[in-house]
């Protein structure tokens, strides 16, 4: 695998932490180049949660209320 240099467009206008947004974009694609997987899931991970959460998308605990702005 070769890097180099490219440049990258992200919208940022609806936040006031571009420079966050923007870090937090950079490494994460730089971990993708590298092969690092430690932020990814894999496909046999996201499979094994829908037997997981099959029982709340069927039947779902009834929403509690709370006072907004909490």
């Amino acid at each position: 695998m070769k890097l180099e240099e490219l440049s990258m467009q992200f919208s940022t206008q609806d936040t006031n932490r571009a420079a966050d947004v923007l870090w937090a974009h950079e490494r994460l694609i730089l971990d993708a180049m590298r092969g690092d997987h430690t932020l990814f899931t894999t496909a046999e991970g996201i499979e094994s949660l829908w037997p997981r959460s099959a029982q709340l998308l069927e039947d779902p605990p009834p929403v509690k209320p709370y006072a907004a702005g909490t």
